[in-house]
């Protein structure tokens, strides 16, 4: 009866179930998020004795802020180079520099620096 023509059912988000981000992240937004979430994820992880998997912070978090997994990522990257944190990895239980996973636990270094700076 009805013909629709070019329509694609995995295009319609209502049945794909996929919704777009409602942010988005120039540069400058970007960095600030990273900036904001740096100041924000040291105090959680100075918090807890034991440290944090990835997952467990970004999914205690993530509802909180607009950043993405991979704006968490970046701030935490920025701890570990200021010493800030340590990124143990999940599958050889030692610190790593690698991109942080999913399962692998961030925790406070033994030795700490007095200051930080951005």
């Amino acid at each position: 009866m009805f013909r629709v023509i070019d329509y694609v059912s995995k295009n319609d988000n209502r049945l794909s179930g996929y919704q777009p981000s409602l942010f988005k992240f120039d540069e400058d937004a970007r960095k600030a998020s990273t900036d904001q979430l740096v100041a924000q994820i040291a105090p959680m992880i100075h918090a807890n004795d034991h440290g944090v998997t990835f997952t467990e912070l970004f999914a205690t978090t993530c509802n909180l802020s607009p950043p993405s997994a991979d704006i968490y990522r970046d701030a935490i990257d920025i701890l570990r180079d200021h010493k800030e944190v340590e990124v143990i990895g999940a599958s050889t239980g030692k610190p790593t520099q690698a991109r942080i996973q999913d399962s692998d636990r961030i925790i406070l270094p033994e030795q700490r620096n007095l200051f930080f700076t951005l």
